[in-house]
């Protein structure tokens, strides 16, 4: 019996046929979930073949279209920690890019799925979530309810929980005030903004001071690690100075070098960002209730 399934994505295709995900039978049945699979693990009583792996392969599915799709802008740090857990937890989507500089995100089109206007949203077979924070959450409750990503342990949870917040609430809006904002609109980098930046590095550090961990939030790796390595990546993106933060650079580069395929997401953000930095986008066609568009000259 074929199963009922979105259409697969290359990444969600290797996960599926990769021998060693194949012989664990609680990642064969996320990986189904998340291809939309709805039944009961049992029903499916998948074969294995000789090496113990269960048999599943692309053409045992009945392949329809994505019902996941994730409203995404190229380099920004939230959209960017949404993509890396969508990865790592090989749950097959469709990522639409969101025109940022033509201003997509304010439409009224745009706000029927997050009044907020804000990058980015998750629409799972028309369930709308913003709040990147909520979106991992959400992936990992509903996807992936064993994965260590987000431990059902309460302390552990916690944890992970408080770095979320951590980030949301404290060291991501100071760095978008200190690097993102002077880059996309007409603000200085003022050394109050650096004074608020470093305050919240120094923060940062203490934390992983006291956990002594490998990882933000314990000794694996969790969704909390995702936006705060997007934050921080923002800073490499134009040459800020980590060497008073010592344990956070560990982190973070230990990070880039144990999980290269989720790197890369955040990479490619990065060279944006690092190109913005050297040549500003032109965002004169937008208008925003906000922040003030820088006049270009031309």
């Amino acid at each position: 019996t074929k199963l009922k399934c979105r259409e697969w994505s290359s990444e969600a295709i290797s996960a599926a046929t990769n021998k060693n995900h194949r012989t664990d039978p609680k990642i064969c049945r996320n990986l189904l979930y998340g291809c939309g699979f709805e039944g009961p693990w049992h029903e499916m009583q998948p074969e294995k073949d000789d090496g113990g792996a269960f048999k599943i392969n692309k053409g045992d599915l009945a392949i329809g279209s994505v019902t996941m799709k994730i409203y995404a802008v190229s380099d920004g740090p939230p959209s960017l920690a949404v993509r890396m857990a969508l990865k790592a937890l090989n749950i097959p989507h469709e990522h639409i890019s969101v025109d940022f500089g033509a201003g997509e995100h304010m439409t009224d089109e745009y706000a029927k799925m997050n009044p907020q206007k804000e990058i980015p949203v998750l629409d799972d077979n028309g369930f709308f979530l913003s709040e990147s924070n909520a979106i991992l959450q959400y992936l990992c409750d509903k996807y992936a309810p064993e994965s260590s990503l987000y431990p059902k342990d309460a302390t552990l949870r916690a944890v992970v929980n408080q770095r979320l917040c951590f980030n949301l609430a404290f060291l991501y809006p100071n760095i978008s005030a200190y690097v993102m904002a002077p880059i996309f609109f007409d603000y200085e980098r003022t050394p109050i903004g650096l004074k608020k930046l470093t305050m919240a590095l120094s923060a940062f550090e203490t934390y992983m001071s006291r956990t002594g961990t490998n990882f933000v939030a314990g000794n694996n790796l969790t969704i909390a690690d995702f936006p705060l390595v997007t934050s921080v990546m923002c800073l490499e993106g134009i040459n800020f100075d980590m060497t008073a933060y010592p344990l956070i650079s560990k982190w973070y580069a230990g990070f880039k070098q144990q999980f290269p395929d989720l790197w890369s997401i955040s990479a490619a953000g990065m060279a944006e960002i690092a190109e913005f930095e050297k040549n500003p986008p032109d965002l004169t066609g937008m208008e925003h209730p906000i922040h003030p568009i820088r006049k270009v000259q031309k």
